[in-house]
């Protein structure tokens, strides 16, 4: 007996599997690492304690949509493999995207062509920010799987009416799941709907039809967020759902960091680059199917370029969702079989690549295994709860006690009550107050760092972030000294309570700095990697 049946085809499966492992290779360095990225980790927290019955906006401040915590949610219950679950999650994400950009690309340009794509895809999450589950590489799934529907039976529902209206409603309800877990999906999915509207009038001329369709289309998107709506207004808290995910978002202030700004023109003017090279050397040989289908592309690249420069400040994981028709434009490159077109693959190809690999040592020294780990033994020999203080890595998880019993108040991302832009943008009435009351409640240690404190940084002369670092640096002066100093990369110090308990496995408190409060003395444990440093942060 075979080992596979007739109707099993291992060679038709290949390509997908080697993607797979591609995708796999590619993110394989970053798989464990519990302390990736800010955003990831505040999810993954945010996800648990969704378990523990704490309910995001009412009880957790925070701007996403309710279905991201969602998906997030049970890789929790993984204990501590819950980062290597939320890793490995996205890596499929990540391959079934590229599994659509290959079937679109070879369904309108040619197999060779989907290949590339679908690999440069996969490249391109890398060197934008999307090594772990940031929210794109969820997303960027059903974005794809949406056009993949509208895109594969675009002649089918040309001539057929009743196709049309399937279709439609089925990209709608992915855009809709997309829209759950990231808002901005919103100009990609009001695009790819009205293309449909536009195919509806234009093979149909029915009134009647354009106006059903009109109407269907748009409430199936929005249904999986209407019905959120309707659960917080089923138990009351209708305007916490309300501020937090559409109000906010228009208070909160921009504050630019030129330096990100000028990497989001340089990758837009690559971009555009790309759409010229293929407008002047494959326009005239396309059929018109190819322009069809180029055209279309155009219209979703500047869909995902107006979704990214309404989103301030800039940094480069929002530049994620254009990864994705970026690789299918970047298909037609394969249509040219001269030495120009396979020139032109290779140089972007190996430009992408070797951006990768030059981004991923910072990333891996920077944010170690190592570094979490010794401040996970910190909690464990001082137990207590944890209050982060400035935009660096989340780390209120860092044992399972502190995730279940610690909630010194709504408001828990590092940023929140210490970034300027955030000035009036979250819903507390005084910042100041809310930082007061969090100290009053005594946290056995503190975590303080960030771009807001280096010396350098364009926030240091904010008048509320002044304020607020004078409520953080007095706190730190008259109850707590500092215990470890991390350099690399995005700098921090975590600082324990003065009468907190002791225990004789703690790491060293390091040497006192001119500029810090005093500290003191404790026993130091031989051969503890603890470093000192000359000058803490500049909390004025």
């Amino acid at each position: 007996m075979p080992v596979f049946s007739r109707k099993f085809n291992f060679y038709a499966c290949l390509p997908a599997l080697l993607l797979l492992i591609f995708a796999y290779l590619i993110r394989l360095p970053t798989f464990g690492n519990p302390i990736l990225h800010i955003d990831e980790d505040w999810y993954l927290y945010v996800g648990g304690k969704l378990l523990h019955g704490y309910l995001p906006y009412v009880d957790i401040w925070d701007r996403k949509p309710l279905g991201l915590f969602l998906l997030y949610a049970p890789f929790s219950l993984f204990g501590e493999h819950r980062f290597l679950a939320y890793q490995l999650t996205a890596l499929f994400f990540a391959w079934g995207t590229a599994l659509f950009i290959l079937k679109i690309t070879q369904n309108f340009i040619s197999y060779s062509a989907g290949i590339f794509s679908a690999c440069l895809y996969l490249l391109l999450l890398n060197d934008l920010g999307g090594y772990g589950g940031q929210t794109p590489v969820f997303y960027n799934f059903f974005t794809a799987f949406a056009f993949y529907l509208v895109l594969e039976r675009l002649e089918e529902i040309k001539i057929n009416r009743l196709s049309l209206t399937i279709t439609g409603a089925q990209a709608m309800f992915l855009l809709g799941l997309a829209i759950q877990i990231k808002p901005t999906v919103l100009f990609e999915g009001t695009f790819l709907g009205c293309l449909l509207v536009f195919i509806c009038w234009r093979t149909q001329r029915n009134i009647f039809s354009l106006l059903t369709n009109a109407v269907l289309w748009p409430f199936i998107a929005l249904l999986p967020t209407l019905l959120v709506m309707g659960f917080y207004a089923h138990i009351g808290h209708f305007q916490e759902w309300y501020f937090a995910t559409i109000e906010s978002a228009f208070l909160r202030q921009s504050i630019e960091n030129p330096a990100e700004a000028f990497k989001l023109f340089i990758l837009l003017g690559i971009t555009l680059s790309l759409w010229l090279i293929v407008l002047f050397t494959s326009w005239r040989q396309f059929l018109i199917k190819e322009r069809e289908y180029f055209i279309i592309l155009t219209l979703w690249l500047t869909a995902a370029i107006v979704a990214i420069l309404l989103i301030h400040p800039y940094h480069p994981v929002y530049t994620l969702p254009l990864a994705l028709p970026f690789a299918l434009l970047a298909g037609f490159l394969a249509m040219k079989s001269d030495l120009l077109g396979q020139i032109l693959m290779m140089m972007l190809f190996l430009l992408v690549a070797s951006e990768m690999f030059r981004s991923l040592p910072p990333l891996l020294s920077g944010h170690s295994r190592e570094q979490y780990q010794k401040l996970q033994k910190i909690a464990k020999d001082h137990p207590g709860c944890l209050l982060e203080y400035g935009g660096i890595v989340t780390m209120l998880d860092l044992t399972p006690e502190m995730s279940k019993n610690c909630h010194l108040t709504k408001y828990l991302f590092p940023a929140h009550l210490s970034a300027p832009n955030e000035e009036g943008a979250i819903g507390v009435a005084d910042a100041g107050e809310e930082l007061h009351r969090i100290l009053d409640e005594k946290p056995e240690m503190i975590l303080v760092g960030g771009d807001y404190f280096e010396e350098t940084s364009p926030y240091r002369n904010f008048r509320f972030l002044k304020r607020q670092n004078h409520i953080m640096r007095k706190a730190l002066k008259e109850n707590y000294h500092l215990f470890y100093t991390h350099k690399e990369n995005e700098r921090f110090e975590l600082y324990l309570r003065n009468e907190a308990p002791q225990t004789s496995s703690q790491l060293p408190q390091p040497p006192q700095a001119s500029q810090l409060p005093p500290a003191p003395k404790t026993s130091q444990a031989p051969n503890a990697d603890v470093h000192a440093t000359e000058q803490s942060f500049p909390l004025n």
